[in-house]
C-alpha cells in the first residue's frame, strides 16, 4: 500500500473508483475528467479494474480456443469466477475508501500509468 491518500481525494474519488468495476464506465469518466486524473484514490481503482478486466478477457480467449479440447469450459468458469470476485472486492474496497490491491492481479494494475 502506497502512502495514504488524503479523504477529501477519497471522498471525491469514490463514485469514479466504484464505477470504475464496472468497465467501461468508470474508465471512461476517469479519462474524460481531468479532475479524477489527478484523483489518486480513483487512479489506483481504476488501474486496479483494468488489470483484472484484461486478464479476465485473457482467460476467456484462451478457454475459448481450448473448448476445442473441452478444457476451455473450466477455463471460462475459473475466469468468471474470478472475475466475479474482483468485481466485489473491487466494488467494495472503493466504496469503503480503502486503497488495497486485488486478490492476484492487483500487481498488475500497479503498472498501468495514465
Amino acid at each position: 500500500m502506497a502512502k495514504k491518500i488524503p479523504a477529501n481525494d477519497v471522498e471525491a474519488g469514490k463514485p469514479c473508483a466504484a464505477l470504475s468495476y464496472l468497465f467501461p464506465v468508470g474508465l471512461i469518466w476517469y479519462l474524460a475528467d481531468s479532475k479524477m486524473r489527478k484523483n489518486r484514490f480513483a487512479a489506483f481503482h481504476v488501474h486496479q479494474s483494468l488489470a483484472a478486466f484484461l486478464i479476465v478477457l485473457a482467460g476467456y480467449i484462451v478457454g475459448l480456443i481450448l473448448t476445442i479440447i473441452f478444457i476451455g469450459f473450466v477455463i471460462w468458469a475459473a475466469a468468471a469466477i474470478a472475475g466475479a470476485i474482483w468485481f466485489i472486492q473491487g466494488l467494495v474496497y472503493s466504496l469503503n475508501g480503502r486503497e488495497e490491491e486485488l486478490w492476484l492481479v492487483g500487481k498488475f494494475g500497479r503498472r498501468f500509468d495514465f
